[in-house]
């Protein structure tokens, strides 16, 4: 028998919530400023956690009879919370994003978040390349079937092309404040940021939409295979036994369409500059079975 704890990945949530969290952030953050004239202020990380967050996990999405809608919204902010309030990287480019999408004009301020963001994105794609590794050990742990094992590996190599783009995207940054440093008239530099901004942000926007597919996928999962709050988030086995198969294949097809969307889009946005961002991060599939098997052995060795 294989340990309990051995089919949940760490990344299938602490990870991935933190990760999705900055994004979605962003995305909201850059909307607003965005359409700066036409709503209220941004509102704090908090604020957006509290607001939004919880529930678009939670929206029409089937939970057990053992909890309370209510309950889970607050458990799943107090969660991401505390995941931010432990993670140093997250809350540095939390607080630079912050600053310098409130002075876009600030080449210091620019400075400061492309140091951090490129910081952030390079240990997520650690993260991710190992989790990489370890996803295909589920077809021997769990009942998932191929079908999801697959995707949920396809996924994670959408996410490394996605940051290769968003690296990319975030070094062109430099462009529009190089302008404002170079003594173009302030409204000239902030057309510059503001007019690719405005074209970035439906490509931020379908990785965050996949992305948020991903989640209600492996939270609704997760959901039905917890007896309690205190088991949720927690290593413990995963059943397809125990979800209700009607909403699984909703969630599951809504994730692969989504995900389909991003990947056309990263490609075609790789083509109009002669990059392709999925080439870094295809697998060394022998090497990769390798490790697989290596951790099976040892986790047969000591069970």
């Amino acid at each position: 028998m294989f340990p309990e704890n051995f089919s949940s990945s760490e990344y299938l949530f602490s990870q991935s919530f933190c990760t999705f969290a900055v994004d979605s952030y962003q995305l909201k953050f850059l909307q607003r400023q965005i359409e700066k004239d036409k709503c209220e202020a941004t509102p704090t990380f908090k604020e957006f956690l509290s607001e939004e967050l919880s529930m678009f996990l939670l929206r029409e999405l089937a939970i057990p009879e053992h909890f309370k809608r209510t309950e889970l919204e607050r458990h799943i902010y107090e969660y991401m919370v505390n995941l931010v309030n432990e993670n140093k990287p997250v809350k540095e480019v939390l607080d630079a994003t912050y600053e310098y999408f409130s002075s876009p004009e600030d080449f210091e301020k620019y400075k400061d978040y492309r140091e951090k963001t490129l910081a952030f994105s390079n240990e997520r794609e650690k993260l991710l390349s190992n989790a990489l590794n370890k996803i295909y050990i589920y077809y021997f742990v769990t009942d998932f079937p191929s079908s999801l094992v697959n995707n949920l590996a396809l996924f994670i190599l959408t996410e490394l092309a996605f940051l290769e783009f968003f690296k990319h995207a975030v070094k062109r940054l430099k462009i529009r404040t190089y302008y404002a440093k170079r003594g173009f008239r302030k409204t000239i530099a902030q057309k510059l940021f503001y007019n690719y901004i405005d074209e970035l942000l439906p490509k931020l926007k379908k990785y965050v939409d996949a992305k948020l597919s991903y989640l209600r996928l492996m939270f609704f999962i997760d959901i039905w295979n917890s007896k309690d709050l205190n088991q949720l988030f927690k290593p413990k086995r995963l059943s397809l036994k125990n979800v209700d198969s009607k909403t699984y294949n909703l969630l599951f097809y809504s994730f692969k369409r989504l995900m389909k969307d991003l990947r056309i889009t990263l490609h075609r946005e790789g083509a109009k500059i002669g990059e392709n961002f999925f080439e870094k991060h295809l697998p060394n599939t022998s090497k990769q079975a390798e490790q697989v098997w290596s951790q099976l052995i040892r986790t047969y060795i000591s069970t």
